[in-house]
């Protein structure tokens, strides 16, 4: 089972994945810091849910990675050059990575995919995040991964990837990084309905409007949903509009890591055990903020890229 999910990149398998056997060394392996009390981070959450706040997916754990720093260096027989750094964070079951700097000059390929080599994300490239700064990637599964940097053959630019800290995903009742969903994630009340069962029937076109929204806080990140909405102009703003109380509760939103993903959805009325596939989006910016205290609870921003050809985006009213 090998899955790739699609922020703005082109797809591809890690050009180290045909020449297993040539490789002489393993790359090197960069542990995150893991002082995690788990259990009581659980209750903290059960006490959050019970009081109506947005469900954390992770809290950070800190690294310090840079690819100008020792990773690994290596030319495939076919005179390909790559750089490949491994992170690992001890029982995760999934991560967010997020960057203080990112950028793949033009020619250049990013992967990152975890240690069993079932979930690849990427390949990145200079379309990805063409004016550099913070960024982040896709959850991907498990507790350990690897940066697989493809060096171009057209650009002397060097690349910059720099992550201070990953999310480490700890809970199970979501499938945000994780290849299998948990019986958690069922645990749904009767008023949530899958889009596909019949009662979603008549709503095909509005889905496509609805997206899960991934915020970045600080040292956590946490999950809520949101519509996009069209406005007077007609004109394909990417406006979304959602809660307030997603944002009331978060401490230092980086709106430039924050990711929004479309299409997250089961494709029948039955819960599965395997996570959807999605497309995704990242960096946000807040236009309208009516506080849930006293207020009417909404909130709009608009994405700060446009919805790639093909993904049929359907803006709600």
């Amino acid at each position: 089972y090998l899955s790739a999910y699609s922020q703005i990149s082109e797809g591809g398998v890690p050009p180290s994945f045909n020449h297993i056997s040539t490789l002489r060394s393993p790359s090197p392996v960069s542990s995150a810091q893991v002082d995690l009390d788990v259990d009581w981070l659980l209750w903290k959450d059960s006490i959050m849910k019970r009081n109506g706040n947005v469900p954390r997916i992770t809290v950070d754990v800190p690294v310090d990675i840079n690819i100008r720093n020792p990773g690994k260096w290596s030319v495939l027989p076919d005179s390909i050059r790559i750089w490949q750094q491994t992170v690992t964070a001890q029982n995760a079951r999934g991560m967010i990575i997020s960057y203080e700097d990112f950028y793949i000059p033009k020619g250049g390929k990013l992967f990152i995919y975890n240690e069993k080599k079932t979930h690849i994300l990427g390949a990145y490239t200079n379309e990805t995040h063409p004016e550099g700064g913070g960024f982040a990637t896709e959850p991907i599964s498990g507790d350990t991964f690897t940066f697989e940097y493809v060096a171009s053959e057209i650009s002397e630019e060097e690349p910059r990837l720099v992550v201070k800290e990953v999310g480490y995903i700890y809970g199970t009742g979501h499938c945000y990084g994780l290849e299998v969903c948990t019986p958690d994630l069922n645990s749904s009340f009767s008023c949530h309905v899958n889009v596909n069962c019949p009662t979603g029937y008549p709503w095909q076109n509005q889905k496509r409007g609805v997206v899960l929204l991934l915020i970045k806080n600080y040292r956590a990140w946490s999950g809520c949903s949101g519509s996009l909405v069209n406005n007077t102009a007609v004109d394909g703003k990417p406006y979304v509009l959602t809660a307030s109380h997603c944002f009331d509760m978060a401490v230092d939103v980086q709106f430039d890591k924050s990711i929004v993903c479309f299409n997250y959805e089961f494709n029948s009325c039955e819960n599965q055990t395997v996570a959807p596939d999605y497309k995704s989006l990242v960096g946000i910016k807040k236009l309208v903020h009516n506080s849930s205290l006293g207020g009417t609870d909404t909130y709009l921003f608009q994405i700060n890229k446009n919805m790639q050809e093909g993904w049929h985006p359907y803006y709600n009213r």
